[in-house]
């Protein structure tokens, strides 16, 4: 009799770890077992948070399910650069699978992290220059991805610039050169300048207490115009960069279609989220087994000009037809 309770017991044990068993599985695999994805940022997360949404949902397409078939580990340095490599060092240590690292401080970090696990750029400038890559078609190595080409963008954004602003002379840059982004972009709108018989100036911030000088110090050097420089302060800075344009009357071009719709006078450049979605695809083709050297570094696919006019009506400038013609977007 007790043996054949006994055997009753272990009969429903065993059982009842089978069940388990295959609910897990149906579930989703642990978390132990499921590819680690890294996702590494300079900019707050607050900034940062649509373009991870739009990288996340992207994965979700292709059949990755947090929790259940992927797992991500998220870092930011929330807008302190000089904790990139730290929070790199501890994406390589957990280890993750692959790595999702936006802009260029933060690829040149995770590049000195690891030299084997898969990075994947996101809104990187121009890789090539900075040292990230040796070539866009075949990169090699560990690392590729997506670039903004922010360098060339740059210049066509002065042109821009210099032709709604026919008069302007003296144009001023405000940035982060410490940023290495924002470096290349400086050097090709200083090549297009000369182009354009413009003298351009410089004025530095690199925190956002910088901002605020920075108009002011444009202001006493008579700038007829003003481009701000695409670098990690850009996107969280943004309300406010719009409405010191807006006080010192200050004619702005600015990096996005996105800064046009929150008030800016005229945006120009990639759709911000773009790379994120696309770096989906890249992921997933890395957890399957493809070397990422072997992947190209994709540029943009599109690149938006936005005009809000009435911006241009309270600043008193008259967008030319030649520049409207060629706005994927008018803000009236």
């Amino acid at each position: 009799m007790h043996r054949r309770a006994f055997l009753g017991l272990t009969a429903v044990v065993v059982l009842a770890l089978v069940v388990a068993g295959v609910s897990r599985h149906a579930s989703g695999q642990s978390r132990e077992s499921m590819p680690r994805v890294g996702m590494l940022t300079p900019a707050p997360s607050a900034t940062a948070k649509p373009a991870w949404d739009a990288f996340r949902e992207a994965m979700k397409e292709l059949g990755y399910v947090e929790g259940k078939s992927v797992a991500y580990e998220y870092r930011s340095a929330e807008g302190q650069p000089e904790r990139l490599p730290e929070l790199a060092a501890e994406l390589t240590k957990l280890p993750v699978k692959v790595m999702v690292v936006a802009n260029t401080p933060g690829n040149l970090a995770a590049k000195k992290a690891t030299t084997t696990i898969p990075i994947v750029m996101v809104a990187v400038g121009d890789p090539v220059r900075v040292g990230l890559v040796s070539n866009l078609g075949r990169p090699g190595g560990n690392i590729t991805g997506f670039t903004n080409l922010s360098g060339q963008i740059a210049a066509k954004r002065l042109q821009l610039l210099k032709e709604v602003i026919p008069t302007a002379t003296r144009i001023g840059m405000i940035g982060n050169p410490g940023d290495p982004n924002a470096l290349v972009q400086i050097q090709d709108a200083e090549a297009a300048a000369r182009e354009l018989k413009v003298q351009l100036r410089l004025f530095t911030i690199k925190e956002a207490a910088q901002l605020e000088p920075a108009f002011e110090a444009a202001r006493s050097w008579r700038a007829q115009a003003l481009l701000r420089l695409n670098d990690p302060l850009q996107v969280s800075l943004r309300a406010r960069t719009i409405e010191l344009a807006a006080k010192t009357r200050v004619p702005m071009m600015y990096s996005s279609r996105a800064d046009a719709e929150a008030g800016g006078l005229i945006g120009y450049g990639v759709d911000p989220l773009e790379s994120y979605r696309r770096a989906a695809s890249y992921v997933d083709k890395i957890l399957k087994g493809t070397k990422p050297g072997d992947l190209p570094v994709q540029q943009p696919t599109k690149l938006e000009l936005a005009v809000n006019l009435k911006t241009a009506a309270a600043l008193n400038v008259k967008i030319p037809q030649t520049v409207l013609v060629q706005a994927d977007q008018v803000i009236e």
